[in-house]
Protein backbone atom coordinates (compact mmCIF):
# COMPACT_ATOMS: atom_id res chain seq x y z
CA UNK A 1 0.00 0.00 0.00
CA UNK A 2 2.65 2.59 1.02
CA UNK A 3 4.66 1.28 -2.49
CA UNK A 4 1.04 2.22 -4.57
CA UNK A 5 0.64 5.69 -2.56
CA UNK A 6 4.05 6.53 -3.39
CA UNK A 7 3.84 5.74 -6.94
CA UNK A 8 0.64 7.97 -6.90
CA UNK A 9 2.41 10.82 -5.64
CA UNK A 10 4.78 10.18 -8.30
CA UNK A 11 2.11 10.45 -11.37
CA UNK A 12 0.34 13.32 -9.70
CA UNK A 13 3.93 15.09 -9.98
CA UNK A 14 4.06 14.10 -13.15
CA UNK A 15 0.58 15.50 -13.98
CA UNK A 16 -0.66 11.86 -15.02
CA UNK A 17 -3.36 11.68 -12.08
CA UNK A 18 -5.77 14.36 -10.49
CA UNK A 19 -5.81 15.45 -7.05
CA UNK A 20 -8.84 13.45 -5.74
CA UNK A 21 -7.13 10.36 -7.49
CA UNK A 22 -4.42 10.47 -4.73
CA UNK A 23 -7.16 9.08 -1.51
CA UNK A 24 -7.87 5.67 -1.99
CA UNK A 25 -10.92 4.61 0.22
CA UNK A 26 -11.28 1.14 1.81
CA UNK A 27 -12.48 -0.56 -1.57
CA UNK A 28 -8.75 0.54 -3.20
CA UNK A 29 -10.63 3.16 -5.57
CA UNK A 30 -9.69 6.79 -5.57
CA UNK A 31 -12.02 9.27 -3.41
CA UNK A 32 -13.69 10.46 -6.62
CA UNK A 33 -14.34 7.09 -8.18
CA UNK A 34 -17.75 5.16 -7.13
CA UNK A 35 -17.12 2.29 -9.35
CA UNK A 36 -14.84 0.57 -11.80
CA UNK A 37 -16.42 -1.42 -14.96
CA UNK A 38 -12.95 -2.72 -16.40
CA UNK A 39 -10.78 0.37 -17.23
CA UNK A 40 -13.85 2.67 -16.75
CA UNK A 41 -13.86 4.64 -13.88
CA UNK A 42 -17.43 6.15 -13.06
CA UNK A 43 -16.80 9.44 -11.57
CA UNK A 44 -18.65 9.53 -7.72
CA UNK A 45 -20.28 13.24 -8.88
CA UNK A 46 -22.22 11.26 -11.09
CA UNK A 47 -23.77 8.90 -8.37
CA UNK A 48 -23.99 12.03 -6.08
CA UNK A 49 -26.23 13.37 -8.72
CA UNK A 50 -28.32 10.14 -9.16
CA UNK A 51 -29.45 10.00 -5.13
CA UNK A 52 -30.02 13.59 -4.64
CA UNK A 53 -32.58 13.34 -8.07
CA UNK A 54 -33.44 9.63 -7.20
CA UNK A 55 -33.68 9.31 -3.94
CA UNK A 56 -37.26 10.40 -2.97
CA UNK A 57 -38.63 7.45 -5.40
CA UNK A 58 -37.92 5.46 -2.67
CA UNK A 59 -38.98 4.42 0.61
CA UNK A 60 -36.87 5.76 3.21
CA UNK A 61 -34.26 2.98 4.54
CA UNK A 62 -31.22 2.10 5.86
CA UNK A 63 -30.21 1.14 2.74
CA UNK A 64 -31.32 3.81 0.63
CA UNK A 65 -28.02 4.76 -1.24
CA UNK A 66 -27.65 1.44 -1.75
CA UNK A 67 -31.08 1.09 -3.40
CA UNK A 68 -30.44 4.32 -5.66
CA UNK A 69 -27.24 2.87 -6.43
CA UNK A 70 -28.17 -0.64 -7.74
CA UNK A 71 -30.20 0.68 -10.92
CA UNK A 72 -27.32 3.37 -11.14
CA UNK A 73 -24.67 0.33 -11.50
CA UNK A 74 -27.05 -1.32 -13.94
CA UNK A 75 -27.31 1.31 -16.54
CA UNK A 76 -23.56 1.58 -16.15
CA UNK A 77 -22.93 -1.82 -17.52
CA UNK A 78 -24.93 -1.61 -19.96
CA UNK A 79 -23.05 1.26 -20.94
CA UNK A 80 -19.98 -0.71 -20.41
CA UNK A 81 -21.29 -3.57 -22.79
CA UNK A 82 -22.13 -0.90 -25.52
CA UNK A 83 -18.85 0.40 -25.20
CA UNK A 84 -17.36 -3.10 -25.34
CA UNK A 85 -19.11 -3.72 -28.50
CA UNK A 86 -18.02 -0.50 -30.00
CA UNK A 87 -21.25 0.95 -30.41
CA UNK A 88 -19.94 4.47 -28.96
CA UNK A 89 -17.28 4.44 -32.07
CA UNK A 90 -20.28 3.05 -34.53
CA UNK A 91 -21.46 5.82 -37.35
CA UNK A 92 -24.45 6.54 -37.73
CA UNK A 93 -24.80 5.94 -34.00
CA UNK A 94 -21.93 8.24 -32.89
CA UNK A 95 -22.64 11.14 -35.15
CA UNK A 96 -26.11 10.93 -34.21
CA UNK A 97 -25.14 10.69 -30.41
CA UNK A 98 -22.84 13.56 -30.80
CA UNK A 99 -25.06 15.84 -32.15
CA UNK A 100 -27.94 15.12 -30.03
CA UNK A 101 -25.38 15.50 -26.97
CA UNK A 102 -24.32 18.84 -28.17
CA UNK A 103 -28.21 20.04 -28.32
CA UNK A 104 -28.24 18.94 -24.68
CA UNK A 105 -25.12 20.76 -24.18
CA UNK A 106 -26.11 23.56 -25.17
CA UNK A 107 -29.41 23.90 -23.67
CA UNK A 108 -28.09 23.09 -20.29
CA UNK A 109 -25.33 26.20 -20.70
CA UNK A 110 -28.80 28.23 -21.67
CA UNK A 111 -29.89 27.14 -18.18
CA UNK A 112 -26.83 28.23 -16.28
CA UNK A 113 -26.68 31.35 -17.97
CA UNK A 114 -30.16 32.06 -17.37
CA UNK A 115 -29.64 30.95 -13.36
CA UNK A 116 -26.61 33.47 -13.21
CA UNK A 117 -28.92 36.14 -14.87
CA UNK A 118 -31.48 35.53 -12.44
CA UNK A 119 -29.34 36.11 -9.64
CA UNK A 120 -27.78 38.82 -10.78
CA UNK A 121 -31.38 40.45 -11.16
CA UNK A 122 -32.32 39.72 -7.81
CA UNK A 123 -28.95 41.35 -6.48
CA UNK A 124 -30.09 44.53 -8.14
CA UNK A 125 -33.82 44.58 -6.84
CA UNK A 126 -31.79 44.26 -3.54
CA UNK A 127 -29.14 47.01 -3.95
CA UNK A 128 -32.03 49.24 -5.72
CA UNK A 129 -34.46 48.41 -2.56
CA UNK A 130 -36.86 47.36 -5.01
CA UNK A 131 -39.51 45.11 -3.24
CA UNK A 132 -43.29 45.22 -2.66
CA UNK A 133 -44.82 43.87 0.47
CA UNK A 134 -47.94 42.67 -0.22
CA UNK A 135 -49.10 43.87 3.20
CA UNK A 136 -48.30 46.95 2.46
CA UNK A 137 -51.12 47.40 -0.24
CA UNK A 138 -54.36 48.81 0.16
CA UNK A 139 -57.64 46.53 0.06
CA UNK A 140 -58.29 48.96 -2.57
CA UNK A 141 -55.48 48.83 -4.89
CA UNK A 142 -55.69 44.55 -4.17
CA UNK A 143 -59.22 44.85 -5.23
CA UNK A 144 -58.67 47.20 -8.51
CA UNK A 145 -55.93 44.52 -9.41
CA UNK A 146 -58.58 42.03 -9.50
CA UNK A 147 -60.92 43.87 -11.20
CA UNK A 148 -59.12 44.91 -14.13
CA UNK A 149 -57.07 41.54 -14.24
CA UNK A 150 -58.63 38.59 -12.97
CA UNK A 151 -62.80 39.50 -12.93
CA UNK A 152 -64.15 37.63 -15.60
CA UNK A 153 -61.85 34.49 -16.12
CA UNK A 154 -62.90 30.93 -15.62
CA UNK A 155 -63.26 29.84 -12.46
CA UNK A 156 -62.37 33.23 -10.94
CA UNK A 157 -65.17 34.41 -8.45
CA UNK A 158 -67.41 37.85 -9.65
CA UNK A 159 -65.86 39.94 -6.98
CA UNK A 160 -63.00 39.92 -4.81
CA UNK A 161 -65.16 39.92 -1.26
CA UNK A 162 -66.62 36.76 -2.61
CA UNK A 163 -63.01 34.96 -3.11
CA UNK A 164 -62.25 32.66 0.04
CA UNK A 165 -59.23 33.90 2.13
CA UNK A 166 -56.88 31.78 0.30
CA UNK A 167 -56.86 33.03 -2.70
CA UNK A 168 -57.19 36.44 -1.77
CA UNK A 169 -53.83 35.97 -0.60
CA UNK A 170 -52.52 34.85 -3.86
CA UNK A 171 -54.61 38.22 -5.49
CA UNK A 172 -52.61 39.94 -3.29
CA UNK A 173 -49.02 38.73 -3.85
CA UNK A 174 -50.22 38.85 -7.59
CA UNK A 175 -50.90 42.91 -7.23
CA UNK A 176 -47.40 43.10 -5.27
CA UNK A 177 -45.91 41.27 -8.23
CA UNK A 178 -47.42 43.41 -10.83
CA UNK A 179 -46.77 47.01 -8.90
CA UNK A 180 -42.96 45.86 -8.52
CA UNK A 181 -42.84 44.82 -12.30
CA UNK A 182 -44.47 48.24 -13.57
CA UNK A 183 -41.58 50.10 -11.96
CA UNK A 184 -39.11 47.95 -13.19
CA UNK A 185 -40.11 48.51 -16.63
CA UNK A 186 -40.62 52.21 -15.99
CA UNK A 187 -37.12 52.40 -15.30
CA UNK A 188 -35.99 49.63 -17.85
CA UNK A 189 -37.16 52.25 -20.25
CA UNK A 190 -35.25 54.83 -19.08
CA UNK A 191 -31.88 52.64 -18.99
CA UNK A 192 -32.44 51.60 -22.20
CA UNK A 193 -32.35 55.28 -23.63
CA UNK A 194 -28.98 55.75 -22.30
CA UNK A 195 -27.27 51.78 -23.31
CA UNK A 196 -26.28 51.16 -27.30
CA UNK A 197 -28.30 48.04 -27.74
CA UNK A 198 -28.18 46.24 -30.87
CA UNK A 199 -30.67 43.84 -32.00
CA UNK A 200 -30.10 40.83 -34.65
CA UNK A 201 -33.72 40.91 -36.37
CA UNK A 202 -33.00 37.98 -38.66
CA UNK A 203 -31.34 35.89 -36.00
CA UNK A 204 -35.12 36.83 -33.73
CA UNK A 205 -37.56 35.92 -36.92
CA UNK A 206 -35.48 32.95 -37.97
CA UNK A 207 -35.62 30.79 -34.38
CA UNK A 208 -37.67 27.65 -35.64
CA UNK A 209 -40.20 26.57 -33.73
CA UNK A 210 -40.35 23.55 -31.62
CA UNK A 211 -41.49 20.31 -32.60
CA UNK A 212 -45.20 20.62 -30.78
CA UNK A 213 -46.69 17.50 -29.86
CA UNK A 214 -49.38 16.47 -27.39
CA UNK A 215 -51.66 18.94 -25.64
CA UNK A 216 -51.14 22.16 -27.33
CA UNK A 217 -52.23 25.87 -26.00
CA UNK A 218 -54.82 27.52 -28.24
CA UNK A 219 -53.65 29.17 -32.04
CA UNK A 220 -50.96 26.43 -31.56
CA UNK A 221 -53.05 23.17 -33.45
CA UNK A 222 -51.62 21.61 -36.62
CA UNK A 223 -53.80 23.45 -39.62
CA UNK A 224 -55.98 20.52 -40.76
CA UNK A 225 -56.91 20.65 -44.41
CA UNK A 226 -60.43 20.72 -45.53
Amino acid sequence: MRIVRWLLVVAAVAGVVRAEELELTESGLPVGVVARIDDWSIPAEWFKHEFRSTFYRYPPSDVLRESVFEPFLKRMVLAAKAREMGLDQREPLRSERLEKLAERRAFMEYQLAMAEIQMLNEALLKELGLAEDPEELSEKDVKTFFDEHLKGLPGVPASFDLAPDSARAMVRQQAAQARLEGKLDAMIRSWRETMTIEVNEGVVRSVPMPNLQGDLPPGYQPKTSD
